[in-house]
């Protein structure tokens, strides 16, 4: 009975993390696995040997669900835990008690790790959200509501990534600090709630999100065959990559030595780029910046952040900016660029971070525009276009050690007329149940985040609970996947 009501609580969890949840992001097995990963990326060290104790392993994790574990409970907490809004008040919470000590007490180890841990969770949802999954919309030519989960599934399938993230967020100690930090106010029973649900809702995804897993195939084959290409922009290898490189800048903060004028830490494009696309509305036409330091919303704006082209006359563009003190950039071509021409990316020195100091350095990123059509053989060869997979690489996924096979396998049965079975779909039940709207507006271009007010929602957990029960009774049948063309 015990084990049935925490199916139960986590199933609810994860309808209501969805809900609320910006569309795009990252869902929690990718959270957690992006901070594991990233550990691997930073060098021997004093970084290294906080980040890689197995005694703080927990920790870490803990801080990459910690920001989502606000909308569980519909709390204000959860957008503002995303941002540099909360990891730069909280890194200088740790700096003014352990910098003078060099975080070398158990005390400030663990709030190490576990900033390390929230920030790794709002540059994993930037990176994936302004560089993926904007492409994924439109290479798969659908919506990305879905992918946050789906992508979850293709790790829980696919690498056999599992969390050991249980919620446990120092209830009695961090009221006190979102007080010290000027952060939303909370209590120890909203904490406890939270983190229980969020962790719940975190093994519910690793235990049943192979039951999704051909489905969101289906829905993203673009996505689903490159989300692991290191070379398409925002693929998890570069979620990794640069999540590692935003903890190394982190400890430069936590020293003090950190440059305000620091160069970006990923790019789109990246710095010497060619062959540039010069369609206005390509999604590859908009160049995308992810800056190691929180900018002051006030100073970005389409004069400090802009396109130059030749003599350096700007490129008209829109200019946004990803969360409430972000870190990444976009900037939008209003009209088409020009073939084989130097453009550059700029951002201004007159550029404000959010700790208070102007970045005091124009930093710029160099690239050049493909040739037109008929001079292709007087510039670089352009990229082979990379195929998108027709199927999945696991035709009949199975679910994690321990869960019963023979109410959780899922079996790929060919429908010959073409259609998904009529009689019921119970993947796309649970997506209904993840799907209703927790409340709220969005509050960020880019964004789309939302949260409510403190206090458990309702209306979510019998649509979850029939979800769960056709789960655990059914087996799928799918439709085989169409062929898709290749990219061009």
């Amino acid at each position: 009975m015990k084990r049935s009501l925490l199916a139960i609580a986590a199933v609810v969890s994860l309808a209501s993390l969805s809900a609320a949840r910006p569309a795009g992001a990252n869902s929690m097995v990718t959270h957690v696995w992006v901070a594991e990963q990233s550990i691997t990326q930073i060098e021997p060290g004093a970084l290294r040997d906080i980040v890689s104790d197995p005694a703080l392993r927990g920790v870490i994790q803990n801080g990459a669900i910690y920001p989502d574990s606000g909308y569980s409970v519909r709390h204000e907490y959860g957008e503002w835990a995303h941002w540099e809004s909360w990891v730069e008040p909280y890194l200088q919470w740790i700096r003014a008690r352990w910098g003078a000590e060099g975080y070398r007490s158990a005390d400030a180890r663990r709030h190490v790790a576990f900033l390390m841990g929230c920030a790794a969770h709002s540059m994993t949802d930037q990176t994936f959200d302004q560089y993926f999954v904007a492409r994924a919309r439109q290479y798969d030519r659908t919506d990305a509501d879905n992918l946050d989960v789906g992508s979850d599934a293709w790790l829980v399938v696919e690498h056999g990534v599992t969390s050991e993230a249980d919620g446990l967020f120092w209830v009695d100690e961090m009221p006190a600090i979102h007080a010290a930090v000027g952060g939303p106010s909370v209590t120890p029973a909203v904490l406890s709630e939270a983190g229980n649900l969020t962790a719940a809702g975190t093994r519910f995804l690793v235990r049943f999100g192979h039951t999704l897993y051909a489905a969101r195939w289906r829905d993203y084959p673009w996505a689903a065959s490159h989300y692991m290409d290191a070379d398409t922009p925002g693929s998890y290898p570069r979620l990794v990559s640069t999540t590692a490189a935003y903890w190394r800048f982190l400890w430069r903060r936590l020293q003090g030595d950190a440059p305000p004028g620091a160069p970006p830490i990923y790019s789109w494009p990246s710095p010497g780029q060619v062959n540039f696309p010069v369609d206005h509305g390509d999604i590859e036409s908009r160049a995308v910046v992810t800056t190691p330091w929180g900018l002051d919303d006030a100073t970005v704006n389409d004069g400090t952040v802009r396109i130059l082209g030749p003599g350096d006359a700007p490129v008209p563009a829109r200019v946004s900016r990803y969360g409430d003190h972000g870190n990444t950039l976009m900037i939008r071509p209003m009209a088409d660029l020009a073939y084989d021409t130097p453009y550059r990316v700029s951002l201004s020195a007159s550029l404000r971070t959010l700790e208070g100091s102007l970045t005091g350095a124009e930093q710029t990123i160099a690239f050049r525009t493909r040739c037109a059509p008929d001079r292709l053989a007087q510039c670089p060869p352009l990229p082979t276009p990379r195929p998108t997979l027709s199927a999945p690489p696991v035709s009949t996924p199975r679910p994690p050690p321990g869960l019963d096979a023979g109410s959780g396998t899922v079996v790929i049965e060919p429908d010959d007329a073409g259609a998904l079975d009529a009689a019921a779909d119970d993947v796309a039940t649970l997506d209904a149940a993840m799907a209703m709207d927790a409340g709220g507006a969005p509050t960020k271009e880019g964004c789309g985040c939302r949260a409510g007010t403190s206090g458990a929602g309702g209306g979510v957990g019998w649509l979850s609970l029939v979800a769960l029960a056709g789960l655990s009774r059914r087996r799928q049948r799918r439709a085989p996947l169409p062929s898709i063309s290749r990219r061009t």
